[in-house]
């Protein structure tokens, strides 16, 4: 871990692990990846893609500032995580990873997005160093066969599916 954020995760699963087997408490860690859902905060990526392009739909010429594009990521719908989270705790104790296991280029998301309002994202997005993370991991893939294996789970709505999702819930607003 490269941050203070990502250190305390990593310490609070190493303690968690450390527990379970010292002390047989019924503990479990659940690594989540990127999840979504209706509440999330909208100067996050995901939302503020959907948010950009619905605005420029309806006639602004704002351009949005984005740092790198080119980061691929997992990205799930929370919705289903919290499922998951639920058929986690009726298994044994255990260290699990939800994610969709299907990754997505930023970019391809941004195109996806404009393309619903048949818009050419060019015309709309800057890339800037402002936004950009120097230690930013730049491709996250997350295989989730272990996770089908031991719970029988996993998701139907990943990152395209996502975007049509809060567009469609954004534009009822």
């Amino acid at each position: 871990p490269i941050s203070p954020y990502g250190k305390a995760k990593l310490k609070s699963f190493n303690l968690t692990k450390k527990y379970r087997k010292k002390y047989k408490l019924k503990t479990y860690n659940a690594i989540i990846s990127n999840c979504e859902s209706i509440f999330r905060p909208k100067n996050f990526v995901i939302p503020k893609i959907c948010l950009a392009a619905i605005k420029n739909f309806k006639g602004s010429k704002k351009k949005i500032e984005f740092g790198n594009i080119n980061v691929v990521r997992d990205w799930g719908w929370a919705e289903e995580y919290s499922e998951g989270i639920y058929k986690i705790i009726h298994n044994e104790p255990d260290d699990i990873i939800l994610a969709s296991g299907k990754s997505f280029k930023l970019k391809d998301l941004i195109i996806f997005a404009y393309k619903f309002f048949n818009l050419d994202w060019k015309n709309y997005i800057i890339q800037t160093s402002r936004f950009k993370r120097p230690k930013e991991i730049k491709k996250i893939k997350i295989s989730i066969n272990t996770t089908k294996n031991k719970i029988n789970w996993q998701t139907k709505i990943d990152g395209k599916k996502i975007i049509i999702k809060l567009i469609k819930y954004y534009l009822k607003k």
